[in-house]
């Protein structure tokens, strides 16, 4: 499968390419008051505004550097009654792709309840590599706040892929 790279803090991760809609260069967003520091703001892309979350800030209470290989990356976040939630995510160093066997991936080792986000790591060129699941990356409070018209409960979501 096709994985759009990127790295955070030092940490590499690929997101699968089935669930990226669109990568689109670091454009300003409309800030948000009263949510989560993870939470950049709004974007409206296509006339629907969808939330913008900054991972390196989600993942390192950090916030993102404006490289000029920090991207943007409008992932479907999930399905609900036939309706596709979109979700926008900051990246940086997000300028490859790259093939990995699904194969390659295996079950985190050790979790510390800090990267409820990844389900699977792979060694790639001697580093650690996260597979990042975009379905898992929101805490339930926070997707609480982002979408509080759909009840996500993993009975009534379909994952998109």
């Amino acid at each position: 499968m096709i994985y759009l790279r990127f790295e955070i803090a030092g940490q590499i991760y690929a997101l699968a390419s089935g669930a990226i809609v669109e990568v689109i260069p670091c454009i300003p967003v409309n800030g948000m008051a009263h949510t989560s520091p993870a939470v950049a703001g709004t974007l409206n892309y296509r006339g629907a505004l969808i939330p913008v979350i900054d991972l390196a800030m989600l993942f390192n209470e950090q916030p993102s550097a404006r490289y000029t290989s920090t991207r943007v990356v409008i992932v479907n976040y999930r399905e609900i009654a036939g309706e596709t939630l979109h979700l926008a995510l900051i990246t940086e160093q997000a300028t490859e792709t790259m093939k990995l066997d699904d194969d390659a991936f295996n079950p985190q080792v050790i979790n510390n309840g800090h990267i409820p986000y990844s389900g699977a790591a792979t060694l790639e060129t001697g580093q650690l590599l996260y597979r990042l699941e975009v379905h898992d990356i929101l805490p339930p409070d926070l997707q609480g706040q982002l979408y509080p018209q759909h009840h996500l409960d993993e009975e009534s979501v379909s994952h998109v892929n």
